[in-house]
């Protein structure tokens, strides 16, 4: 991971360590709170902290890492008809640059396209070892007035736009962005998430995976 520039006193760096741990719980407890109205599967168990998931960059010479803040599983029952979704929680309470958020999302779509070059792993992307499908990624803003949010979100869709390559991993990654306040009221099954890595710029539940058109 790339160090800090800069140095912040401790109990400043505690402080913030915990306000972001309590909005990474607040993001799953919204998941939960939705399951249990309408009956599907998420509760305390279902996400896991702090997951670190390891990959080389395309020419197979940089080694990165990207650890997402929770891995969330979700069940979704319409009517008998069950599937799951499975999340990368990213929570930013408006200190990360919009710039390394960017990275960040580069560093998950790296991750999604790497495969070992390790004789057993047959040829297969490093992921699929540990999920069925390639999760969400779900980038959760907090820590700051709703309308600076949004612009925030904005931002980074345009950042990630403009980054070469990026915008073009949007048929395979699958990634979103809200904020905290949004997903706990009207909560995930509503328009609240804005695609970042397709030309469709309407808002999208997170359960949905957003059209790669502009329509």
């Amino acid at each position: 991971m790339d160090s800090r520039p800069y140095r912040i006193p401790r109990a400043a760096a505690v402080e913030l360590l915990q306000d972001h741990a309590l909005d990474v719980v607040e993001t799953g407890l919204a998941f939960a709170t939705t399951a249990r109205r309408r009956g599907d599967e998420c509760g305390p168990l279902s996400w896991t902290p702090e997951v670190a998931h390891r990959f080389r960059d395309g020419r197979g010479r940089r080694q990165g890492v990207v650890i997402a803040d929770a891995v969330l599983d979700y069940v979704l029952d319409d009517a008998g008809r069950r599937s799951q979704r499975t999340f990368f929680i990213e929570l930013d309470r408006a200190t990360m640059p919009v710039a390394r958020l960017a990275q960040k999302l580069r560093s998950y779509a790296q991750y999604h396209d790497y495969i070992p070059g390790k004789p057993n792993s047959g040829g297969r992307p490093a992921w699929r070892s540990r999920y069925a499908r390639f999760p969400r990624l779900l980038i959760v803003l907090s820590g700051a007035a709703e309308h600076l949010l949004e612009r925030r979100l904005a931002d980074l869709r345009a950042y990630a736009q403009a980054m070469h390559g990026l915008a073009l991993a949007g048929d395979r990654v699958c990634a979103l962005g809200t904020t905290l306040r949004r997903l706990r009221d009207p909560g995930p099954t509503a328009d609240i998430a804005l695609p970042l890595l397709t030309e469709n710029t309407a808002p999208v539940p997170v359960f949905a995976w957003p059209k790669t058109g502009g329509s």
